[in-house]
């Protein structure tokens, strides 16, 4: 996590997978905020989100797929997509 005592928008979260098998992430449940908003994937063309962007709230699992990364951004809830 970077920024962690930023304000809502300006907290991010970087998971990375360097194995060659896809990986599952589980967040923590004590993370603070409410949702986190993919904003960089590098397994999609470009590395950019378009459209609907995957989210992800604490306690939830993510899969990573082989040798890819995620960046995520904190929104508050009801954010998702601005």
């Amino acid at each position: 996590q970077f920024g962690n005592d930023a304000r809502d928008g300006q907290r991010f979260l970087l998971l990375v997978n360097g194995a060659p098998d896809a990986v599952d992430f589980r967040l923590k449940d004590d993370l603070p905020g409410d949702v986190w908003v993919s904003i960089l994937e590098t397994g999609l063309p470009r590395g950019a989100v378009r459209g609907e962007p995957a989210t992800i709230e604490a306690g939830q699992t993510v899969t990573l797929e082989p040798r890819t990364l995620v960046l995520f951004q904190h929104a508050a809830r009801g954010m998702e997509g601005n």
